[in-house]
């Protein structure tokens, strides 16, 4: 078991970030298994934390939209831009929302699929 504390403003509890190594699973998300994720290719090791941001549809915030389209149950008939999206396979290993949630859809040991080409080093 590998733990780290974060750091917090002082009017705030502290918060415990356990993950079990064996099984990958961030103890204090909530789970929600995405099927978008395989192995590893074998000898390859995480080297980078992809950070960023999504809404879903775009500038409308909190629902259950990313949970949907990172299980692949995203309604295309709901939003015009669903259609455009709702066949995609993409995952993320954890999903912070803004009200502090954390939702893990694929344990750490795997490789969770990015939407699109990665580009290092661009803001």
């Amino acid at each position: 078991m590998w733990v780290m504390r974060r750091q917090r403003p002082a009017n705030l509890p502290a918060a415990r970030f356990a993950i079990d190594t064996d099984r990958g699973l961030l103890e204090l998300a909530r789970q929600e298994p995405s099927p978008n994720c395989d192995e590893r290719p074998q000898g390859i090791e995480p080297d980078l934390i992809v950070v960023h941001g999504i809404s879903l549809p775009p500038g409308e915030f909190g629902g259950p939209w990313i949970d949907q389209l990172f299980t692949n149950t995203l309604p295309p008939d709901v939003h015009p831009y669903f259609s455009e999206v709702s066949n995609l396979r993409v995952s993320s290993h954890l999903l912070i929302r803004r009200s502090g949630e954390i939702v893990q859809y694929v344990p750490f040991q795997l490789r969770a699929w990015h939407a699109g080409r990665l580009v290092v080093g661009r803001a």
